[in-house]
């Protein structure tokens, strides 16, 4: 009996997650999309977590129905994955801060096929961002994730986008280089310890998008059942408005520690 529900459970979800790649979304403004082998003669087609592959229905947040999603991948299987967006959130013509984040859990199946080394490319994107207003503004980056049961070629790139051409600003993104992280081979676990990455954006105007892209190349597991590769991975791009600081602030701060220890000695001088 088990057998046979799982013989028309698979079409169904199969139909679902085709259905949900060219269905368009409640939330079209933010959208969340994968893809197995882009940019390659075996390229995936681009799914989007819309319709039926969307769990929620927070017009902030994305969560990707994994069972569905999964019946459309060849070569990764996925956890957990969702993004959060702060644009239907914030309050336009505001400096509230526009933040963009994307996190799942994936693993590699044992499918080998068109080659051992696949990449699966996770993009979020939200092009609402009518804030923050105020200039100057810098885009803040940051990636984090951890990999287990490892070969060699693994690795993961993390990689942010500012675009407000559409409203005459200009467009400026990160380098891939600066979120590329390499695990060793191994049992693992392996964990990059990227800083932070702050990018000055200057006088910039509104509306407009922000983008992050999480790209996960991943080889052929391992023998045996224990040795599947997983990959948890996490990352933000939030924009915000540079305060200047106060110049009699700044001195106060530096001067603090030495009336601080001025205080301390006069005290010394009094006991005596």
């Amino acid at each position: 009996m088990l057998q046979a529900t799982r013989k028309w459970i698979a079409p169904v979800l199969a139909v679902f997650a085709v259905a949900a790649i060219q269905a368009p979304s409640a939330k079209a403004a933010f959208t969340l999309t994968v893809q197995e082998d882009a940019g390659t003669a075996f390229a995936g087609a681009v799914i989007s977590i819309a319709g039926p592959l969307d769990g929620s229905s927070n017009p902030d947040t994305i969560t990707a129905l994994t069972t569905a999603l999964n019946s459309a991948l060849t070569y990764f299987q996925f956890g957990s994955l969702s993004s959060a967006s702060s644009g239907p959130d914030g309050t336009p013509g505001s400096d509230d801060v526009a933040s963009l984040t994307q996190t799942g859990v994936v693993v590699r199946t044992n499918d080998n096929s068109n080659g051992l080394v696949h990449t699966l490319t996770i993009i979020a994107s939200d092009d609402t961002f009518s804030f923050p207003v105020s200039n100057p503004k810098e885009m803040r980056t940051s990636a984090g994730g951890t990999f287990n049961n490892t070969t060699a070629g693994d690795s993961r790139t993390f990689q942010s986008i500012f675009d407000a051409t559409g409203s005459g600003g200009g467009l400026v993104n990160t380098s891939l280089g600066a979120f590329t992280f390499t695990p060793g081979v191994g049992t693992g676990p392996f964990s990059p310890s990227n800083p932070d990455l702050v990018t000055p954006l200057g006088s910039q105007t509104t509306p407009f998008t922000l983008t992050n892209i999480t790209v996960i190349t991943l080889g052929a597991n391992g023998p045996g059942t224990t040795n599947v590769q997983q990959a948890q991975f996490t990352g933000g791009t939030s924009v915000q408005t540079v305060v200047a600081e106060p110049s009699s602030m700044a001195l106060g701060l530096i001067s603090l520690p030495a009336l601080l220890a001025l205080g301390r000695r006069m005290r010394r001088r009094t006991d005596v």
